[in-house]
């Protein structure tokens, strides 16, 4: 297994599976920022969307992936961060036979609400 349990994975995006983030926060001041971290196993790919109300950093920790990052594609790696502000259509694919492992760091607009929209179908069902 390569990271992510079978039974219990946590979808979205269509092949973008959710690890576990512990958050520890010293203060009681509500977060601006958000953090999660992701596998993709290879051949799989997180399905183009766009989000309103945020802006989200995608850091690459392992793997090779392929970023489509507005009208541009972009082959990224460990060590690379792709930035994409609201509006901005992104999806990432694994590229290789290895999973990609990211973190994603949200920074949240103050007073703006958070949406997302959907561009392409999943290639793989998501749970209901």
């Amino acid at each position: 297994m390569d990271g992510a349990e079978q039974s219990g994975e946590i979808r979205v995006h269509g092949g973008l599976i959710r690890e576990a983030v512990r958050w520890h926060q010293a203060d009681a001041e509500p977060r601006s920022l958000g953090l999660s971290a992701y596998l993709i196993r290879a051949g799989e790919r997180c399905t183009a969307h766009v989000h309103q109300g945020k802006v989200e950093t995608w850091f690459f920790i392992s793997g090779q992936a392929e970023v489509s990052w507005g009208d541009q594609l972009l082959i990224v790696g460990a060590g690379d961060a792709v930035r994409t502000p609201p509006g901005v259509a992104h999806g990432v694919r694994a590229l290789g036979d290895e999973p990609v492992r990211f973190l994603n760091i949200v920074e949240y607009i103050a007073g703006a609400e958070v949406k997302t929209v959907e561009l392409e179908e999943p290639d793989i069902e998501e749970p209901a």
